[in-house]
């Protein structure tokens, strides 16, 4: 299964919270007062709401003012707050390198979500060299924590052999874990599982059905392509080309390369939509876009028998998609 390296470059209210909710002034008040006073803990929470603008004018520099003053007294919460700002150029000019001392410091800290990053960071190579294993033992330290994400992602890496040992029973097992509590690559990764019989799991499609709609109600885009493929070939399913067609799409919007060419192909043949050769060269050139290694030759196949008019629609539509 394929599958992205995410690295999140936004602030989550559930990792970062404050302590005060929708901040009065007499609430703020009392807050500067602890941070003044040197609480690491009224520091980082300060920070947060000078980022948000939550009770004080919004002011980012400020809040990483706040995040470095908690974050050099070691509050974990703020090191990880201050390598997002630092990683994203929040507040301060963006330094990867300082990004990722605070991360470490973090993680180190044993705080989940910054372990669950520098896995994240040592997977990609971004900000530091690439290292497999290294990646396999933050997000082992992470999930060891209840992380769902960095339990789904060191999944990924048992499935493949990366930095660990191949493990497919292993990687299912951890799945399992992950999707049981609602982590949507998960519940899609237990979809495939049982829809091919991988590891130790016997095919079953309907288990599969299952996961994926689990998956696909949190939009998750590769489980959506496969309930479209389930419905056009009839895997476990009476085939419905239109509810494929909308499955397809669905996944197309959300940026899925091969739910894009099989958007493409629908309108092209007219199966389960009609027949629409502007938005089938539109959803190819999308594809084409996105990378897919294949969408030249449908765009030079379809393109051939239409006019220039038609062409340059086509182009407009996958602009705006």
């Amino acid at each position: 299964m394929k599958r992205k390296v995410a690295i999140v470059s936004v602030f989550v209210l559930l990792f970062v919270v404050s302590l005060f909710a929708q901040s009065s002034a007499s609430d703020i008040a009392a807050l500067m007062a602890q941070a003044s006073s040197g609480d690491p803990e009224a520091q980082n929470s300060l920070g947060v709401n000078y980022f948000y603008g939550d009770g004080v004018e919004k002011d980012l520099e400020e809040a990483v003012r706040w995040f470095r003053k908690s974050a050099e007294q070691n509050n974990e919460i703020a090191q990880f707050n201050l390598g997002i700002c630092l990683y994203n150029g929040y507040g301060l000019a963006r330094n990867l390198d300082q990004a990722v001392f605070w991360f470490s410091k973090s993680a180190e800290n044993g705080y989940a979500n910054a372990q669950n990053r520098l896995g994240l960071l040592y997977e990609s190579g971004r900000g530091l060299t690439q290292n497999y294993a290294l990646a396999a033992y933050w997000y082992q330290k992470a999930a060891d924590q209840g992380h769902l994400e960095a339990t789904t992602n060191l999944a990924w890496l048992y499935e493949h052999g990366m930095g660990v040992p191949k493990d497919l029973v292993k990687a299912i097992s951890l799945y399992q874990k992950a999707a049981d509590k609602g982590d949507a690559y998960a519940q899609y990764s237990m979809g495939w599982a049982y829809h091919f019989g991988i590891g130790n799991l016997s095919k079953n499609l309907a288990t599969a059905k299952t996961w994926y709609m689990l998956a696909a109600d949190q939009d998750q885009p590769e489980a959506l392509y496969a309930l479209g493929v389930m419905y056009e070939e009839g895997e476990g399913v009476d085939t419905n080309f239109e509810t494929a067609f909308d499955y397809y799409l669905k996944s197309a919007t959300l940026g899925h390369m091969d739910g894009m060419i099989a958007v493409g192909l629908f309108y092209e043949l007219g199966i389960g939509t009609d027949e629409d050769a502007v938005e089938a060269l539109a959803w190819y050139l999308k594809a084409k876009e996105y990378g897919n290694e294949d969408a030249q030759e449908y765009i030079d196949d379809i393109s051939s028998s239409m006019s220039p008019e038609d062409i340059e629609r086509a182009r407009k539509k996958a602009a705006h998609y």
